[in-house]
């Protein structure tokens, strides 16, 4: 999943549309138990972060319509600019938001393989968060997501030892081919089907240092499914229309705007979803 603040609710709209159209063929099926990766920067860090939880039965806790309820409801307060006197990560709404929601969740509590992006200001480079790294089992989940989130002069960067981290969006918007390297150490031979949700784009933003990152990593995936034929590629990118294109304008009415471009974007698109749906059925039938 890309980065993109209150533009979250793209792929949780995304996410909803694939797993109600599997239910329609199994509804005894959870499709997020059949998901092995999760790799994503800043807000879908807390996406995917949500979706690996489970409850005392060993079923997913948080659908995602669910999550996505809340972003629409509570996006204003969970995306709201920390006042400028604020320096401590923990006061700024963002932080309290995500200590509410996840609570003392640890990311040993995590059972998928996963990657999330933050950035150390500090060295200046990339930092990532994987489940290899025993020594942060311990670690708070509301925190990991903080260090990944915590977009310069909107949000303070989170200090973890002598690292001062910031939004992975610094890293990489689109983390897709790095999930796709991460999960070939896992599954060598195995076939792989890579879905990568994008956040959006506006027309006016396409020469967007963002965006032509992310452009990139999208002709690399394309390229490399030529070369591994065991790599089935899907990119879903909706485009903003009417919505607008600051990623923190969390005001209800353009989350509501997010929303309906989202479902614009399906309606135009259903027969690259059924490309995936195909696979999908294989994988019910299978049941």
């Amino acid at each position: 999943m890309d980065g993109g603040g209150i533009r979250g609710i793209l792929p949780l709209r995304l996410i909803e549309y694939i797993q109600s159209t599997i239910a329609e063929y199994n509804s005894d099926i959870d499709p997020s138990s059949w998901v092995d990766v999760y790799a994503a920067t800043s807000t879908g860090t807390i996406i995917s972060g949500a979706l690996m939880m489970k409850n005392e039965f060993g079923e997913t806790k948080h659908a995602p319509k669910e999550i996505m309820n809340v972003y629409l409801r509570r996006g204003e307060q969970f995306f709201a600019k920390a006042p400028q006197h604020l320096t401590s990560s923990s006061q700024y709404p963002l932080n309290f938001m995500l200590e509410y929601f996840f609570g003392s969740t640890k990311l040993s509590d995590l059972d998928k393989h996963f990657m999330f992006f933050s950035y150390d200001l500090n060295e200046d480079e990339p930092y990532f968060f994987n489940d290899s790294m025993s020594h942060l089992n311990e670690m708070p989940l509301a925190k990991m997501m903080s260090a990944c989130c915590a977009f310069p002069g909107v949000f303070p960067p989170l200090k973890m030892g002598h690292r001062l981290l910031a939004d992975g969006i610094l890293a990489t918007k689109n983390p897709a081919k790095m999930a796709y390297d991460y999960a070939r150490m896992f599954y060598p031979e195995d076939p792989i089907i890579l879905i990568s949700l994008g956040t959006g784009v506006e027309e006016s933003l396409i020469k967007d240092v963002y965006e032509l990152e992310s452009n990139k990593t999208n002709d690399a995936l394309e390229a490399l499914t030529d070369q591994d034929k065991n790599l089935i590629y899907f990119r879903f990118q909706p485009n903003i229309i009417t919505a607008s294109n600051d990623l923190s304008d969390a005001s209800r009415e353009n989350a509501k705007k997010l929303l309906d471009d989202t479902n614009s974007y399906i309606d135009k698109h259903k027969s690259k979803f059924d490309q995936l749906f195909r696979f999908m059925k294989i994988k019910v039938e299978q049941y």
